[in-house]
Order: structure tokens, then sequence, then C-alpha cells
């Protein structure tokens, strides 16, 4: 028996491919928007604003994609993960708004 990929499939993956890529990609722009602020006022808020940007955004992208890659863990696992890393990031955006 072969194993045959329907069209249908190959789009659902090419567009969760090409979004999650264009999610990672604005994250990092935006962060690195963030960290040029942070360097030129100096403005810890802005650090901690982009740290968090880049955990909402980015990193559990990255994350995600190595970790299934790999098959290191089980897909559930692979979902608290990346749910913790978001979390994370919007601790971090909840710090920098209300204790710096």
């Amino acid at each position: 028996m072969t194993d045959v990929i329907t069209p249908l499939i190959i789009d659902t993956v090419a567009i969760r491919l090409g979004t999650a890529g264009l999610l990672a990609i604005g994250g990092v722009v935006i962060a690195y928007q963030g960290y040029r602020g942070y360097v030129r006022n100096d403005n810890r808020t802005l650090l901690f604003l982009t740290v968090g940007i880049l955990f909402l955004t980015t990193i559990p992208v990255v994350v995600e994609g190595g970790l299934r890659l790999t098959d290191a863990l089980v897909s559930s696992y692979v979902n608290i993960v990346v749910l913790f890393l978001i979390i994370f990031g919007l601790v971090v955006i909840l710090y920098a708004f209300t204790r710096t």
C-alpha cells in the first residue's frame, strides 16, 4: 500500500507552516524594534516588553517545530510546553506594565 497524500493535506500543512513562519518573523521584527527602543532610551519596560513579545511569538514556534521534528515528546507534552512559554511571555509583559 502506497502512502498517498491528498492535495488538501498538503495545502493545510503549507498554510500552517507559512503562518507559523510569518508569526515568528513578525515577532522577531517587532522585538528588534523594541530592543532598539530599549537601547536608545535605556528603558527597562521596553526590554521586558521585548522579551515578552519573543515568548509570545517566536520562541513557541521555534520550540514547537524543533520538538515535533525530533519526536522528543508526545504531542500533548509539546502543546503543554508551548502553552507554558506563552504564559511566561504574558507574565513578562504584565511585569513590564506593572513593575518597571
